[in-house]
């Protein structure tokens, strides 16, 4: 127990110290926050999530579940010692699966690609789905699921298309443990695209985006027990991954080749240009060779992303 609430501060810590990092009161190399890695996790093994609705037990088997997470999607090498993902897997070794376990015991698998951390796929019950994204979807069907009855998505998996064929924003989208409980009963329940797309957005901020930046995650962990939805921080790291990513690989004694424009809870900007402002709010990193401006970043980034407000 000594060595739990030892952790429990340690989380706190490090939030703070990132939350600190975004809104500008003091850089990482100030503060000081390290990366750590799970030395209890398995290789091979299957990164779970068990939602026991105890807030202490959440709070533990989210953590472990994403750092779990992170160990399984595999690295190159570190970047200001945040973890690089892999530029290039053989094919039958793209895909790993995860799963979360909801209370009573429903759980959905998710199929997650380790390159460039994007969710392809996810199975509830006897059937799995897979977006239909075209450089990922033969390969995936071909090792994921094989066993179940596999059905294509209209979506593609990107944010920009949940926003054009279900009108989804994130904004919209509930986050936390307990929202991700409801989340597996709804896709038990229904495939029907109007039902599932707020789950399978909750499932990918709550996931693989949780897995890519430590801010999430601590953010989830910070409100355990509660839900929260997405806002200008939240967002803003999520659109800006990938620039952030070869940034930090390509900068020069540590100073940026092109600034990367963030925003505040407020939606207020704020123009990062160096790797000490973000270091602590990383979990893994693009792999730079791997790195293209795509059409979801400029869309998002040309609008400043200031809607809804």
């Amino acid at each position: 127990m000594k060595g739990g609430k030892m952790n429990l501060s340690i989380m706190v810590a490090a939030w703070f110290c990132w939350s600190c990092i975004i809104f500008g009161w003091a850089s990482a190399r100030e503060i000081g926050c390290p990366f750590s890695s799970n030395q209890n996790y398995k290789a091979g093994s299957t990164p779970t999530l068990t939602i026991t609705y105890d807030a202490a037990a959440d709070k533990k088997n989210y953590a472990n579940f994403i750092r779990d997470l992170r160990e399984a999607f595999g690295f190159s090498y570190s970047s200001h010692e945040i973890p690089v993902l892999r530029a290039t897997v053989a094919a039958n070794q793209k895909f790993i699966v995860a799963k979360v376990i909801k209370v009573a015991n429903l759980e959905v698998s998710l199929g997650l690609n380790v390159v460039n951390a994007y969710l392809v796929a996810y199975k509830a019950g006897g059937t799995s789905y897979f977006f239909n994204d075209p450089e990922s979807l033969a390969d995936a069907k071909k090792y994921l699921f094989t066993d179940t009855k596999q059905q294509t998505l209209s979506f593609t998996g990107s944010y920009a298309d949940f926003l054009s064929r279900a009108n989804v924003h994130r904004e919209d989208v509930d986050l936390g443990v307990l929202a991700l409980d409801n989340y597996i009963y709804i896709l038990h329940k229904s495939s029907q695209p109007a039902d599932i797309a707020k789950p399978l957005v909750g499932f990918i901020e709550m996931v693989p985006a949780a897995a890519r930046f430590k801010y999430i995650e601590k953010k989830v962990l910070t409100q355990i027990s509660e839900t929260f939805r997405p806002r200008g921080v939240i967002i803003s790291l999520e659109n800006n991954w990938g620039d952030l990513s070869y940034q930090i690989q390509k900068s020069v004694n540590g100073i940026f080749l092109k600034p990367v424009q963030l925003q505040r809870e407020n939606y207020t900007n704020i123009l990062v240009n160096n790797v000490t402002q973000v270091t602590g709010l990383m979990g893994v990193l693009l792999n730079a060779v791997n790195y293209k401006v795509s059409m979801e970043e400029i869309i998002f980034n040309d609008q400043k992303w200031l809607p809804w407000l």
